[in-house]
């Protein structure tokens, strides 16, 4: 409950703009909060129902027992809903390209937990959808590394989307 606190306290000095606004972050925090205690507790049988279990096979995989892949969609599921609703508000906290991105990633991970997929495939597909990603916000690229120590910055000029992508 503390931690829920701590985030509705940091949501609160961060957006403080207005009362109504600051409620609808408390609300859809609490509510959004509430659908994955319910999704996550279940998670096991509508894994099994669904047929979403990634079973172990020795080589790639660490876990030894058969285990819901439900994690990654019901994260994106809940970011969807905050997303459109604050949307409702317009409130523009992120754009259509990061729920594109995070929808695809999120498929290729329950694809590959189903089909395993050749891990060069995945690390091919993963890395175009970042570059298209990255290419769609200019502004979460890093173009400079700053070493406060030293008083230098460096600039990374044209390998600034590469590195992004490493780091």
């Amino acid at each position: 409950m503390n931690v829920i606190f701590n985030l509705c306290y940091k949501i609160y000095n961060v957006f403080y703009f207005s009362a109504l606004l600051n409620m609808i972050y408390i609300v859809l925090l609490f509510f959004t909060t509430l659908i994955e205690i319910a999704l996550f507790s279940k998670a096991k049988i509508i894994g099994y129902k669904l047929n979403l279990i990634d079973r172990p096979d020795n080589t790639r995989k660490l876990h030894t027992l058969p285990t819901p892949t439900l994690g990654g969609p019901v994260i994106l599921s809940l970011l969807s809903i905050i997303f459109f609703v604050l949307k409702l508000y317009e409130i523009n906290i992120f754009d259509w390209s990061t729920l594109i991105a995070l929808s695809l990633i999120t498929s290729l991970g329950i694809i590959d937990d189903k089909f395993n997929i050749n891990p060069n495939l995945k690390l091919l597909l993963l890395s175009v959808i970042l570059i298209l990603f990255f290419t769609q916000n200019q502004n979460l690229i890093v173009n400079e590394l700053r070493f406060s120590s030293y008083s230098y910055v460096l600039n990374l000029n044209n390998f600034a989307p590469i590195l992004t992508l490493l780091h």
